[in-house]
């Protein structure tokens, strides 16, 4: 019996429902009663309940929530803070009785915020079509640059800025982090304290990324970095990058990249207002 046929069928058919959930990391679960293996793709059985897809006139909804256990690996990530990829959850149908096993693709989209109540979290999914409302950023009339640091417009290389660091520390908090390296970033962080302030954090792939939020040298090749998000699975002896950051200012594009010819801003925007009524004394 084909895919079709089981899924029309009031007696016919035994569907369950694969979650494939990618980011920092990858879980895999089935709302059947055991696991489900697909290849060498194995999905663990979990309790979890899921709205229909609410679709509106346009069509470019389609959004769901999801409910989990509030000790759930997956998100249970979320009582940390925002993991430092987003999170994409892609939802297929198949059916037991199914002799072929016809895997059926029946949702994709991504977590937008998690919500916990009592021993539940409630997981807000929006579909892929929802993004098509996104107004995306324009250029702004602005002493800052409009530029992302190392995009193409920016043009600083991102790899000569890019200095890499073994931890030898960690906070109970996961927040601080202690490095050590032999001597590359003294030289930086000398002539520039701020340095890596805003910068990119980069750790083992399972860990993902972190924006670094200050950094501090503590002693000859050892210093302190404190992270936005909180690691938990980092380990003494990692190797980690700290890649350096940007303020926008014109200031800091010019001592600290030498790049004022590609800067995105408008730094000398007038500070009086012609329209104002002072002007007109």
């Amino acid at each position: 019996m084909s895919y079709e046929s089981q899924e029309s069928s009031a007696e016919g058919g035994a569907p369950i429902e694969l979650y494939r959930i990618t980011g920092s990391e990858t879980f895999l679960y089935t709302s059947s009663a055991t696991p489900y293996q697909d290849g060498s793709l194995v999905y663990e059985p979990v309790p979890i309940k899921r709205t229909a897809p609410t679709i509106n006139s346009k069509e470019s909804s389609a959004n769901i929530s999801l409910k989990f256990p509030f000790n759930n690996p997956f998100v249970a990530r979320y009582l940390g803070g925002v993991p430092p990829e987003p999170d994409t959850v892609t939802i297929f149908r198949v059916h037991r009785s199914d002799t072929q096993a016809e895997i059926r693709r029946f949702w994709y989209g991504t977590v937008s915020s998690v919500k916990f109540a009592d021993t539940t979290a409630t997981v807000s999914l929006l579909g892929v079509m929802s993004k098509l409302g996104t107004q995306f950023p324009i250029a702004t009339y602005s002493w800052m640059c409009n530029h992302a640091l190392y995009d193409d417009r920016c043009g600083v290389p991102k790899g000569t800025n890019t200095f890499t660091f073994t931890v030898s520390g960690l906070s109970q908090d996961g927040l601080t982090v202690s490095l050590t390296d032999f001597g590359q970033a003294s030289s930086q962080v000398t002539t520039d304290v701020s340095f890596f302030n805003g910068g990119v954090f980069t750790a083992p792939e399972n860990i993902g990324q972190r924006t670094a939020l200050r950094f501090t040298e503590v002693d000859t090749n050892s210093y302190e970095v404190v992270l936005l998000v909180p690691t938990s699975d980092l380990q003494i002896g990692n190797q980690v990058t700290i890649t350096a950051g940007c303020d926008h200012s014109i200031q800091n594009c010019y001592s600290r990249f030498n790049n004022v010819q590609n800067y995105g801003g408008y730094p000398f925007i007038p500070t009086l207002n012609p329209f104002s009524s002072d002007m007109r004394r």
